[in-house]
């Protein structure tokens, strides 16, 4: 079994940018929200 860099590199690059999209993108949605309405739920 032979292991391309390239592939090596571009799976890294879309697990990151995943990752990153999955953490960013819940996060601005809870920084628009008015922390008391938050919390009454």
């Amino acid at each position: 079994m032979v292991l391309e860099v390239n592939l090596f590199v571009s799976t890294a690059v879309l697990a990151t940018a995943v990752g990153v999209l999955a953490a960013w993108l819940p996060a601005m949605r809870a920084a628009r929200l008015d922390p008391v309405e938050a919390i009454r739920g």
